[in-house]
């Protein structure tokens, strides 16, 4: 070595011959010549050129990091759990972590999960939770799915409802590893969880109808004036299509006072199985307005700042994908009929 260079730890020898002979330096910190990474390292100039040009088998780059081998066994354990067809089919990469900690590092775990998925090679979703169904909203269903179901044309639908949103992400469910090719379980809904902002929607056969924000909490009087304000004016202007409305049976929606205001305005309704979530796409419609509300798990501060976030979110839902739902109408009407009446996957 030259007089003006210096021993110095692995880790800086690493660096160097990293930034040189693999072609690339420290993108972060914004190093992108020999003086730079001199500096950052705070080493001289001479002691970076030297350790560049080592050929000392110490430093071989082929020689640094994970040797194959271990990368690989590391892969196929991580893969096996996240593609898992046992009894632990589904798991959360906090699990798969605490599994594969005796082979790699948090960081490496992630990334192949990552470099999984992206390749396919496992999938990672969240699982629906569904309502309980009794044997008499069993027997609904069916009788709706053989008789009730063709009356309609649901190209001419408005499918409506009210949700509830809170500052945080809903913590129900966890995001699960599986393999492609394996359906998650549904988890049967238990409880509720607070919502500081109510919101109804309604949407159709490209259609989408504006939002509506309630000041309160969700009775007869407050549904009845969102009606007013964003369901009723298009049923007037398309009062000659032969448009419908499906609502659920929520005590606002089914009280006395609800249920005159639909007839003194002529909107027709669909009656609608009880417990049967599934079968109004309202509810895939909010699914996929959450997922953009709460993207990365993000929290918000106030109501003013979620209600902009959603507003925002249900501005960037296309007509190409409500109306994919209304397409699906005919196929979930079907698998009611498989399923004999049971929770489908929709």
């Amino acid at each position: 070595m030259s007089s003006t260079s210096r021993d110095i730890p692995l880790v800086y020898k690493r660096a160097i011959q990293r930034a040189f002979v693999k072609g690339y330096y420290f993108k972060r910190a914004r190093i992108n010549s020999a003086e730079m990474l001199a500096e950052y390292l705070s080493i001289s100039q001479s002691t970076v050129f030297t350790y560049k040009s080592t050929d000392d088998d110490l430093f071989d780059l082929n020689k640094l990091g994970r040797k194959p081998f271990e990368e690989e066994r590391t892969k196929r354990r991580i893969l096996h759990l996240a593609r898992s067809n046992g009894e632990n089919s589904f798991l959360t990469q906090k699990e798969i972590i605490s599994q594969c900690s005796d082979l790699a590092s948090e960081y490496f775990i992630k990334k192949t999960l990552r470099d999984a998925l992206n390749d396919g090679v496992v999938s990672h979703n969240k699982q629906s939770i569904k309502p309980y169904l009794n044997s008499n909203q069993i027997d609904s269903r069916l009788l709706y799915a053989f008789f009730e179901s063709v009356k309609y044309d649901y190209n001419k639908v408005i499918f409506g409802d009210d949700k509830g949103f809170q500052l945080t992400p809903n913590p129900e469910t966890s995001m699960l590893y599986h393999a492609p090719d394996i359906d998650l379980p549904y988890v049967l809904k238990t409880g509720t969880y607070s919502k500081v902002l109510m919101v109804w929607g309604g949407v159709g056969m490209n259609t989408k109808l504006p939002l509506y924000f309630f000041n309160k909490s969700v009775d007869s009087y407050a549904y009845i004036s969102a009606m007013q304000t964003e369901l009723l004016p298009f049923m007037r202007r398309n009062q000659d299509q032969g448009w419908h409305y499906l609502q659920d049976n929520a005590p606002c929606h089914k009280s006395h006072h609800t249920i005159d205001f639909f007839k003194e305005n002529n909107i027709p309704l669909i009656p609608h199985p009880p417990s049967s979530p599934d079968l109004n796409i309202i509810e895939n419609v909010w699914a996929l307005l959450s997922h953009k509300v709460y993207h990365r798990n993000r929290s918000f501060q106030n109501v003013e700042q979620l209600k902009t976030a959603i507003i925002n979110a249900w501005n960037e839902i296309t007509i190409d994908e409500i109306n994919k739902f209304v397409e699906s109408m005919a196929n979930r009407i079907n698998a009611v009929v498989d399923a004999e009446g049971r929770q489908i996957k929709y």
